[in-house]
């Protein structure tokens, strides 16, 4: 399942390099890209057959933004509040996007600013509202984000990175004595992403009673700090099936996008403290996501932008596995030919499809043609 290629040319052009461009395109990587596709035929004696399922008619999604707010994140913290009007643009390239945005940190020594909690005065940013930027830049401000800058002054915030276990609080209460200020995040008939961005190892553990410290295979409390031991770890097993469910049937589908170390070895100019394997292995087990380094600020942001062309093109355009020869294109909808609707975007060597010509949900879309 996790091979599958995707449902929209996002997915498979988008996640696996848009027919050779370069750019933001070239640290990103898809082990989970898509969508139930099928291809057939040779493109020579037979035509190619591509056949997609249609997973996002509806350009609602609900995302996440995880952020590690250690002391080692300045750069990229920085980095990713100075690129939000970017990102918030590249996600309206082609169809209005619903969006909604919170943010929590990756911390769970601060009850009160972290543990999982939307941060900001707006705890859920929405696309309608005045000034959506203004409030995510409000959500990730030194204070909000309860950020330890350099020396980590003037914040609690533990050196043990618990990026899944915050994501998880988030989507299961908050930690919030009311549901409505959580409650309405996760949307029927929305999408969920989860963008974890961290420049070292999760370390979310198992916790005590109280949820105040890391408890060890005897049910000792455990210091937080540090690398928690890996026998107090949760296990990455209890993230992939709860991430993998909490979208029911027919409410959407759910995306994981790790922006961590993913390089091994280290190579030669990363900034990245620890390789993110613990994220990259949820990222393994689900069906829909992609990894990106965060190997420098700028690979960073390469990374996070390509998430908002992925959420352009989701349900839109479907991409082609060669290059066509163009006479020779025919495509399909539930085994009828279209005839119009859609045009040869030729940047993504993808079909996309005009606004009012969008698949329905569980639509399949056949893309025949020749290579050149």
């Amino acid at each position: 399942m996790k091979w599958r290629l995707l449902v929209s040319l996002v997915i498979l052009i988008v996640l696996s390099g848009c027919g050779g461009a370069s750019g933001i395109f070239d640290t990103f990587s898809a082990p989970n890209a898509g969508y139930d596709s099928v291809i057939t035929g040779d493109g020579i004696s037979t035509p190619i057959r591509q056949t997609y399922t249609q997973h996002f008619e509806f350009p609602a999604f609900d995302i996440l933004w995880v952020i590690d707010n250690s002391g080692s994140m300045d750069a990229e913290i920085a980095g990713v509040r100075g690129n939000m009007a970017t990102f918030a643009q590249k996600m309206q390239t082609r169809r209005n996007i619903q969006y909604q945005l919170a943010v929590i940190n990756t911390d769970w020594q601060d009850a009160t600013k972290g543990h999982g909690k939307f941060r900001g005065a707006t705890p859920i940013i929405k696309y309608n509202d005045a000034d959506p930027i203004a409030e995510f830049l409000d959500a990730t401000t030194t204070a909000n984000l309860n950020y330890c800058s350099g020396s980590g002054t003037g914040c609690s915030t533990s050196g043990s990175e618990m990026g899944l276990a915050a994501a998880r609080q988030a989507l299961s209460n908050n930690g919030y004595a009311s549901p409505a200020t959580w409650g309405n995040f996760v949307r029927n008939e929305s999408n969920l992403i989860v963008i974890e961005v961290s420049d070292e190892e999760d370390h979310s553990c198992k916790q005590n009673a109280g949820g105040t410290s890391c408890v060890n295979g005897s049910g000792s409390n455990v210091t937080y700090g540090g690398d928690v031991s890996s026998g107090n770890k949760i296990p990455t097993s209890e993230f992939i099936s709860y991430f993998g469910g909490v979208k029911g049937p027919g409410t959407g589908e759910f995306l994981y996008y790790p922006v961590v170390g993913t390089e091994s070895p280290k190579p030669a100019g990363c900034t990245w403290a620890t390789l993110g394997s613990r994220y990259l292995a949820v990222l393994a087990g689900l069906e829909l996501g992609a990894s990106s380094s965060i190997c420098t600020t700028d690979t960073m942001l390469n990374g996070v932008n390509r998430i908002a062309n992925d959420i352009a093109d989701f349900g839109v355009c479907f991409n082609l596995a060669h290059s066509p020869k163009v006479a020779t294109i025919n495509v399909y909808i539930d085994g009828n030919e279209k005839v119009q609707g859609f045009t040869l975007d030729a940047t993504k060597n993808a079909i996309c499809f005009d606004l009012e010509h969008i698949p329905h949900n569980g639509e399949q879309i056949t893309l025949e043609y020749y290579k050149k």
